[in-house]
């Protein structure tokens, strides 16, 4: 019965363990696929130039909204809600981006494709939700009066710009990136 089960299942969440084989010290050696970055020296090195960019971008910004989140503001669920959204998402993002910069060139198959296959979503929910975060804030900007306008709330409306600014420029960098099958 268990049998039948592992067979219908197409791909096990850990079937990458089964790459490691257990050497004769007892230590464990890696005999999977490995990842290489197709393209120039040049291209690869502005890839992670580009892709460090974005990563900073995206924590820059995440750092903003919170620390520019004030006031009456930050009590209204339509500004939270996206906001907590972006934190999560944000984190992802930064997590996939190091994964994927400390892999290496040739890189484990499993590293690779699990960070390029992540990260462009991350970058597309942490958009969204930064563009949520911001149209909500303008929303109630304009139906709460003159008597939330502070200069804290302009600049966390400013941030948000930079967040949805910093995901599209991360999620064009990933997509824009080949990896070919190293021998």
């Amino acid at each position: 019965m268990k049998r039948d089960m592992e067979e219908k299942t197409p791909k096990n969440r850990r079937s990458y363990l089964d790459d490691y084989v257990k050497a004769a010290d007892g230590t464990y050696m890696y005999t999977g696929q490995y990842r290489k970055f197709a393209g120039t020296e040049k291209e690869k090195e502005a890839f992670r130039k580009k892709l460090i960019l974005a990563s900073v971008l995206v924590s820059v910004s995440l750092a903003g909204s919170l620390s520019t989140l004030a006031g009456e503001m930050s009590r209204t669920m339509s500004v939270a809600a996206p906001l907590a959204a972006e934190v999560i998402f944000s984190v992802f993002c930064i997590w996939c981006a190091v994964k994927l910069l400390r892999g290496g060139d040739p890189m484990k198959a499993y590293i690779c494709d699990s960070a390029t296959g992540k990260l462009p979503v991350f970058f597309v929910l942490t958009g969204i939700s930064a563009l949520a975060g911001l149209v909500l804030s303008i929303v109630f900007l304009c139906t709460s009066g003159g008597s939330v306008l502070m200069p804290w709330n302009a600049l966390y409306t400013a941030v948000k710009l930079l967040s949805v600014f910093s995901a599209v420029f991360g999620f064009i960098v990933i997509k824009g990136a080949r990896w070919g099958t190293a021998v």
